[in-house]
């Protein structure tokens, strides 16, 4: 039986961070906002979950012990790309060169910690529409 034509799509977002309380606040404020969360805690384990189910985007912290944000966005890129999975870096360093390295690996977009939720809102629902070929 296929859903009803009214009932609300939660897009799949993928959580990538080694800090647990942060995937914890990420998961719960997507939550609220009808995202439906699950978490990786580093590199290994983002790319372990990408190859068993499909998400619709992938928050990944920059700054992560083992495989970094940056080699874990090369190798997605390697099997997906930014229109099929829109990729969000979010990370505490701004520098510019840091940046571009991330946007020129293949990230759609950057987000600083800490973030404004709403504007992480916003650019998770603004690079969603690729993901679903719109």
């Amino acid at each position: 039986m296929s859903a009803a034509p009214d009932e609300e799509y939660w897009p799949r977002i993928l959580v990538v961070d080694d800090v647990e309380d942060n995937r914890d606040l990420l998961r719960r404020r997507l939550m609220i906002a009808h995202f439906e969360v699950t978490e990786a805690n580093d590199g290994a384990g983002c790319l372990a979950k990408l190859a068993q189910q499909k998400f619709d985007a992938v928050l990944l912290d920059y700054m992560m012990p083992g495989m970094d944000g940056l080699e874990t966005l090369r190798r997605i890129r390697q099997t997906w790309s930014k229109a099929e999975l829109p990729v969000i870096m979010v990370t505490a360093r701004d520098e510019d060169p840091m940046i571009v390295r991330c946007l020129e690996c293949g990230a759609n977009d950057f987000v600083s910690k800490p973030f404004s939720f709403p504007v992480l809102q916003a650019r998770l629902r603004a690079a969603l529409p690729q993901a679903r070929g719109a």
